[in-house]
Parts: structure tokens; C-alpha cells; sequence
């Protein structure tokens, strides 16, 4: 128990996943319930610790009941559910790649618990802008996220492949250099040499 690092918890995040950390350092140690009781109040700081030192004496007869309080103290605090709803809203915007638009969907998606395979893909499919890999989703649907990965895989390489291309191209274009885009202004906001006209 000397070595055992113990998180912090000052009331601002989800605190099932603060419990379920200390849970699990508890087991690991072997911990009993009495100490579990001794321990806990030592990872609470800030609002959870005012909460704490409030608590009247004799409050606290064993774990279960501890940390069923706790949590109810600090619900408010829990992570928002993200239901299918909220992946229909996730949508590709103008100017982002497929490959920014599937880590964003990826990242929301993480959150959603026990969805249906074929609802991810049509969520998905919904939030794509018009293009080539849309096409093709609508010609031959996708009834999983894994399937949706493998198709996006190859569009997401043309992307970078068209992409390092016109890279290239300009930096021919203009002697090896890439041309500046922000060219000084006049105080009128012309470029300069520009002639008034």
C-alpha cells in the first residue's frame, strides 16, 4: 500500500470512472473494507473534499454505501449518454478529409454502448459530404464500422496521394519554393505595386 498512486477527484469529471480507478487499485491491494473507507477521502480535493468534511459523524458505516453516496453527490458531473441521435449530428465539414471526418465519427462513436453494427455505418453515411466514397455507399451499403474503415482506407489514401500531389505541382509551379500566401498590404488593403484604380 506505501507505493499504491491514488488519482485525485475534485468533483469536475465523471466519478464512476474515478471509482472504478480506485476499485481497482483496492483489489489489486487486497484492500479491506475498512481501509477502502480510509482510503477513499484521501483522493477526493476541492469541492469533494468540502463535501467530505461535512459529512456528519458516523455517516460512513462501509464501502458500498460510501461510494453509492458519493456518487449520487456527484452525478451532475457524469459524461453525458451519447446516443445514436447525437451521431446523426456528427457530420463531415467543408474542407476536412475523410480521414479527419472517420476520427471524429470514431471518437464519438466510442461512447455509444451496445449500438447496432449497421446503425454506426448508417450514421456514418449520413454525415459524409457528397463525393465519391458517399457514391459508392449508397451503391453498395455498408453494414458495419469495419466495413466502412476498410472502404474509407482507400479514398483516404487517394486524399493524401492528391494532396501531396498538388503540393508538389505548386512547389514546381513557383521554382522550388512555395509561394507566400499573405503578400503585404498597402493601408488601403491592395497588395502592394497594385495600381489604384
Amino acid at each position: 500500500m506505501k507505493n499504491l498512486v491514488l488519482e485525485s477527484y475534485s468533483g469536475k469529471t465523471d466519478p464512476k470512472d474515478h471509482l472504478l480507478c480506485f476499485n481497482m487499485k483496492m483489489v489489486i491491494s487486497a484492500a479491506s473494507d475498512a481501509v477502502k473507507c480510509r482510503m477513499f477521502p484521501s483522493t477526493f480535493k476541492g469541492t469533494t473534499m468540502e463535501w467530505f468534511i461535512t459529512l456528519p459523524r458516523g455517516f460512513i458505516t462501509n464501502f458500498r454505501e460510501f461510494s453509492s453516496k458519493f456518487l449520487v453527490q456527484f452525478s451532475a458531473s457524469k459524461l453525458k449518454q451519447i446516443t445514436i441521435d447525437d451521431l446523426y449530428n456528427v457530420r463531415q465539414m467543408e474542407g476536412e478529409t475523410i480521414k479527419q471526418y472517420v476520427a471524429r465519427y470514431n471518437a464519438a462513436s466510442v461512447k455509444i454502448e451496445e449500438l447496432e453494427s449497421h446503425a454506426y455505418a448508417r450514421a456514418f453515411k449520413n454525415g459524409l459530404l457528397p463525393g465519391m466514397l458517399n457514391n459508392k455507399l449508397s451503391r453498395k451499403p455498408a453494414h458495419s464500422m469495419a466495413e466502412i474503415r476498410a472502404r474509407a482506407n482507400t479514398y483516404i489514401l487517394d486524399e493524401e496521394d492528391d494532396a501531396f500531389n498538388r503540393k508538389r505541382a505548386k512547389k514546381e509551379k513557383y521554382g522550388g519554393q512555395v509561394k507566400e500566401t499573405n503578400m503585404k498590404k498597402d493601408g488601403q488593403g491592395r497588395e502592394k505595386g497594385e495600381s489604384s484604380k
